[in-house]
């Protein structure tokens, strides 16, 4: 990911409609689990390291990532490391995030198989990813994305490499249509030389607690055992 993008997430990840119904999603997704040791990987600026009291480690290839994730949260334990190369021993965590980092991954099957060996059985992995490869806009590529996935790529990918498939959904899915129209608009608009932008957009106070409002819901379902067929991400729990 592009540094300027690292710094506009980390000034929008604490009340972005976007960033905050993602983290209630996974919260939803996770239940009750209680892990010990948890493994952050791809952490970028380190909202999500505030979401467990357990034994926390954020790891990113990116430096300036690290950096605004120590001004963040200073007593986090930050380590710099490529995610096709953990730097663990094999058996060692309880659960592992990948959150909207396989996409970055020239390889994602390295990454999930290395993901799979530092996890000890019985683990859980949770993933969530950029669905559809019609959606695929300039929002991707300044993010320095490779891949967009279907539900059923991504949880063949996690099967191949032994996870056993405990939840998959599709996600943000009320504004669903909205957004595949303002990334279809990206395409027909986007200009020639132009540097690619991700669609990080601040929004009207009013319309950025409507679209939160809109994935506590799906939150809420998701909860409930609801998988949505449908939605621009997808999120996954799989387990060793």
């Amino acid at each position: 990911m592009k540094e300027e993008e690292f710094e506009k997430m980390f000034l929008l990840e604490d009340f972005y409609w976007w960033f905050k119904g993602r983290r209630a999603i996974i919260s939803s997704v996770l239940g009750d689990l209680k892990p010990e040791r948890i493994l952050d990987v791809g952490c970028g600026t380190g909202a999500n390291l505030s979401l467990f009291n357990a034994n926390v480690i954020g790891l990113d290839a990116s430096l300036e990532a690290l950096k605004l994730a120590k001004r963040r949260k200073s007593d986090a334990q930050l380590i710099q490391a490529k995610a096709e190369n953990l730097p663990f021993k094999d058996d060692v965590f309880d659960l592992v995030l990948a959150l909207d980092l396989l996409e970055h991954l020239p390889d994602d099957v390295k990454g999930l198989k290395e993901m799979y060996r530092v996890l000890k059985k019985g683990g859980t992995l949770l993933v969530t990813v950029p669905a559809y490869k019609f959606l695929w806009s300039e929002h991707d590529e300044a993010l320095c994305h490779f891949r967009r996935y279907s539900k059923g790529e991504i949880a063949g990918k996690m099967e191949g490499v032994g996870f056993s498939i405990k939840f998959i959904s599709y996600a943000i899915v009320f504004s669903f249509f909205p957004i595949v129209l303002f990334r279809l608009l990206q395409k027909v608009l986007k200009r020639a030389n132009r540097t690619p932008k991700s669609s990080l957009i601040i929004l009207p106070a009013f319309l950025n607690d409507f679209l939160y409002y809109l994935l506590l819901q799906e939150a809420k379902m998701i909860k409930n055992g609801f998988s949505f067929p449908f939605g621009v991400s997808i999120i996954c729990r799989g387990e060793k």
